[in-house]
């Protein structure tokens, strides 16, 4: 074989190793994609729920984080078994919270709603409650986490990553979500 074969060949031999080293990293969460910057997104956050086992809300708010929402309720009648440990644990921390709720089709949204409300006790400085289901009256949670938010869609809250690993979790999820709110440090104290 000739030199410019064997170049050819292992240029693009190398080329699909590079390609295969990055999916790997990405799949496992240690290069993120889509990563918004600091300085323009300052306020980062996680949404967590019983995937992500014990939570070790010390740890966690090292991280960086300023609020957490944690998974409340889905449907009418499931609660997150990790709620109530979730809820009160990150307090102790000084996390800003707010629970969310997955919404469900199968049962009415006054049933939701109830499950939902006998289940979060509001505390001081709460975000406000999410829920899967957005309208155009309220505020915005989007999730894309392959392209940043179109410009022309007003959102408060970004989930940006599926695929991000924190310390202080321990449950089977290895990843926990990343989210950012759209506003500077004084807007979300006022939020």
């Amino acid at each position: 074989m000739n030199k410019k074969k064997t170049a050819l060949l292992v240029s693009a031999a190398s080329l699909v190793l590079l390609i295969c080293v990055i999916l790997a990293l990405i799949y496992t969460g240690m290069l993120h994609i889509n990563n918004p910057s600091k300085k323009k997104y300052p306020i980062r956050g996680v949404d967590v729920s019983h995937y992500q086992g014990e939570v070790d809300w010390d740890r966690l708010k090292e991280e960086n984080i300023q609020f957490a929402y944690i998974k409340a309720t889905e449907g009418s009648k499931h609660k997150d078994v990790q709620f109530d440990k979730n809820w009160s644990d990150a307090q102790c921390v000084d996390l800003r919270i707010g629970a969310y709720h997955f919404f469900s089709l199968d049962s009415p949204g006054t049933d939701q709603a109830e499950n939902f409300c006998s289940t979060v006790t509001p505390v001081e400085k709460m975000l406000p409650p999410v829920l899967q289901e957005t309208f155009d009256d309220y505020d915005l949670w989007i999730r894309d986490v392959y392209r940043k938010p179109d410009p022309t869609v007003k959102w408060t809250f970004w989930q940006y990553s599926n695929r991000h690993v924190l310390s202080g979790y321990s449950g089977n999820e290895r990843y926990i979500d990343m989210n950012g709110f759209c506003g500077s440090e004084e807007e979300f104290d006022k939020y």
